[in-house]
């Protein structure tokens, strides 16, 4: 039987019939500093679409030639804005712990999903 020490977070799941032993270890807290940061980049997202939407009628609304310029610059904001969205969808998803299965035949790790970390925290 593998238990954890005392003060120890870790929980030990047993199967003896299907032949191994999981330890969960526990994700680390993600803080309120992740929902401000949402916050701020959900706002320059929604400014981000607006000046998109704008280029986009401009380029797309006929008449003359359309500048290289804007279709640089509308280039680049969808590369900023896929980046914007990725990152926003990382501080906002779900966190799953780390596992580590002891089976008869084999060894599995799964990293999980941690929280987006935001600096050294040293030790505690």
């Amino acid at each position: 039987m593998i238990t954890p020490p005392a003060a120890s977070k870790i929980r030990v799941e047993t199967d003896w019939a299907d032949g191994y032993v999981r330890l969960i270890l526990p994700t680390a807290k993600a803080g309120v500093v992740r929902f401000a940061i949402s916050i701020f980049l959900l706002c320059w997202l929604v400014g981000l679409a607006a000046g998109w939407i704008a280029a986009f009628r401009q380029l797309t609304s006929g008449g003359k030639a359309p500048e290289p310029f804007l279709i640089l610059w509308l280039a680049a904001w969808t590369i900023g804005g896929a980046f914007g969205f990725s990152y926003l969808w990382r501080l906002l998803r779900p966190t799953v712990p780390e596992t580590l299965v002891l089976a008869r035949c084999s060894l599995i790790y799964d990293t999980g999903v941690q929280p987006v970390s935001f600096g050294y925290r040293g030790k505690d």
